[in-house]
């Protein structure tokens, strides 16, 4: 419950420290620091930016030409009547809380320089359809996409290797997405509610999946779980109720213990009435007994040896179809995620 409410309080905090500005140029407001330009929060009573915004690459101030190189925190906070946003290329951070709850816009393009999508950053952008993350991107923070209802898509870049708690939470038309290699962890609540969610593979690199980290996502119907997954917390799979083919490639059941500051306990990952009447539970054919007596995964009263093709042992002789990263075939090439052609891992994004 500590987990829960730190979080949720974090979540909802209002962005701090909007300050004056040092001038306003073309309808767009800075403040300057050496040769660079900030655009800033137009003042504390509160935004009034709306409509289509070009940010230009550099503005003229007190005889002197400066760079525009930043989106500073909360510049277009609560910008309700903002429908556009074009960003240039110089722009190389975009501070936390820079568009949030600008509900009317509906795609951005992130510059090619920017490393980092800060916390809360497109929170609550409920209009926002698309948006293009560059290759240059290493983390997404916490709490980036909450609230984007109708987000469909992402495609995330192979060299992000963190993403924050509740980053997700609540995209409730994300029906695809996948997560690169160098994940290391799942965090708390980051898909939580992405209810048009119906599967999810998660990456060779994952080794945890914190709590309520898929809870709500009430249209998945399977999940693929890697080798290397160590442990799974409390409600990571909790209110699933589409669920019904969960692949665990871990030799050794995945430990379902809880830790949150000075409070250990042994979780529930999955409802575990729900998965004894739905949910056929895949493991390797050498851990089979493990499984039918580990703790939570006994709960599964269909636990069968992951049989046939894989993507290690595809039949590589089979040309010309595809096959899902369980071995299934499929009917025709995908048009979203990761597939297996002619023994190849394949990916593709829209």
């Amino acid at each position: 419950m500590k987990k829960i409410i730190f979080l949720f309080v974090f979540a909802i905090l209002l962005p701090m420290g909007a300050s004056a500005y040092d001038a306003e140029i073309g309808g767009i407001c800075y403040n300057f620091s050496g040769d660079e330009a900030t655009v800033t929060y137009r003042d504390n009573s509160g935004n009034s930016y709306s409509g289509a915004i070009v940010i230009p690459e550099s503005v003229p101030y007190g005889g002197k030409v400066y760079r525009v190189t930043s989106i500073g925190n909360s510049a277009f906070f609560n910008c309700s009547g903002l429908t556009a946003i074009t960003i240039p290329d110089r722009v190389t951070i975009i501070d936390l809380w820079a568009f949030a709850n600008c509900s009317a816009i509906n795609s951005i393009t992130i510059p090619n320089g920017v490393t980092n999508i800060t916390p809360h950053v497109f929170q609550n952008c409920t209009s926002l359809t698309s948006i293009t993350i560059p290759s240059s991107v290493i983390s997404i923070g916490i709490g980036a996409f909450y609230g984007c209802t109708s987000l469909t898509s992402i495609a995330i870049p192979n060299d992000v290797t963190s993403i924050g708690n509740i980053a997700f939470l609540g995209c409730s038309s994300l029906t695809s997405i996948t997560i690169p290699e160098g994940i290391t962890k799942i965090g708390y609540s980051t898909f939580r509610k992405c209810s048009s969610l119906t599967s999810f593979i998660i990456p060779n690199s994952v080794t945890t999946i914190d709590g309520e980290a898929f809870q709500d996502c009430s249209s998945l119907a399977s999940v693929t779980i890697p080798n290397g997954v160590t442990n799974i917390e409390d409600g990571a799979f909790s209110g699933c109720s589409s669920l019904t083919d969960v692949y665990c490639y871990a030799a050794e059941p995945p430990s379902v213990r809880s830790i949150f500051e000075d409070e250990v306990w042994d979780g529930y990952p999955f409802d575990q009435y729900y998965i004894k009447e739905h949910t056929m539970l895949h493991v390797p054919a050498s851990s089979l007994e493990k499984y039918k007596t580990a703790l939570r995964w006994s709960d599964f009263s269909n636990i069968v040896p992951i049989t046939g093709t894989s993507v290690n042992n595809i039949l590589f002789n089979v040309k010309s179809n595809y096959f899902d990263l369980q071995g299934r075939k499929l009917s025709t090439k995908p048009s979203q995620g990761i597939y297996i052609k002619n023994g190849q891992k394949k990916a593709v994004n829209k």
